[in-house]
């Protein structure tokens, strides 16, 4: 299988259809968000919710995560990319999913957090990515002086090929479980997330067509870099409308005030008379 690369026949979408192939991307996020605390089985993701999903393109990038822990961006960013030097594009199935934690692999910010990733194909090309991240707290309890008291730590690796899984990994993480049982339950919610999000591209991309796994993923922000730089400019125009060069100059002098102050040794209080 190959990385799909955008078509050269791309239609050129109108903003509303960009608008509305945007908003199902943060619906599909937000379903398997909730499909993850649902079917998960630990108090920790079920009542804490420390959890998180998301959608990448074909080369890794964001393009939405639902509303749970924005900190876990940093958790996900890292893995598709590290995924693809590692293997071959061109040998992954429909069906191949991988696991990672460790921060200096691409996983999660600290090696509780278990990222799972799997790719989406459309008509035989990866198109995008589903990826979900778990707070396992099986992994707590132990020393924190550096990394290897944390915990196992899980390069990307693949967890299932082509629908099958491979025991042989799984039964390597959950030997490092203090609860196995709670673990493999956990990891099982994570994977029916992730197939919960490729059936959902898969049917936006039958909707709109196979364009909504291409085009959208470049002009979608686009679209929302130019509103940044719109509202950044008009946010601008309406502070410098509101001050003068006068006020601007002596809240500049307030601030350099307080800062020497802050920063600045107090004097010492001088003799009593």
């Amino acid at each position: 299988m190959s990385q799909a690369p955008l078509p050269a026949n791309a239609p050129n979408l109108d903003p509303i259809t960009i608008e509305v192939i945007g908003a199902a991307m943060a619906s599909i996020v937000e379903e398997t968000g909730e499909a993850l605390i649902r079917a998960s089985y630990s108090t920790n993701i079920k009542e804490r919710r420390d959890c998180s999903t998301a959608l990448f393109n074909a080369a890794g990038e964001t393009l939405c995560q639902a509303e749970h822990i924005p900190i876990h961006l940093g958790s996900f960013i890292g893995l598709v990319p590290h995924i693809m030097r590692r293997f071959r594009v061109e040998d992954m199935r429909p069906g191949d999913a991988f696991i990672g934690n460790d921060a200096y692999e691409g996983g999660g910010t600290h090696l509780p957090d278990i990222v799972l990733a799997e790719p989406i194909f459309i008509d035989g090309r990866i198109v995008a990515w589903t990826v979900n991240l778990a707070h396992h707290a099986d992994f707590a309890d132990r020393g924190h002086a550096h990394i290897y008291q944390e915990g196992l730590r899980i390069p990307p690796v693949r967890l299932y090929r082509g629908g099958e899984l491979q025991k042989d990994v799984q039964d390597l993480i959950l030997l490092n479980c203090q609860v196995p049982r709670e673990r493999l339950s956990d990891l099982r919610a994570q994977m029916a997330a992730n197939r919960v999000g490729v059936h959902r591209f898969q049917a936006l991309c039958a909707k709109y067509g196979a364009v909504a796994g291409f085009a959208p993923r470049t002009r979608i922000k686009g679209s929302f870099s130019r509103r940044v730089e719109i509202g950044d400019a008009q946010q601008f125009r309406f502070a410098a409308s509101r001050m003068s060069f006068s006020s601007l100059r002596e809240s500049a002098q307030r601030i350099c005030y307080i800062r020497q102050s802050r920063y600045s040794t107090p004097p010492s209080p001088g003799p009593k008379d």
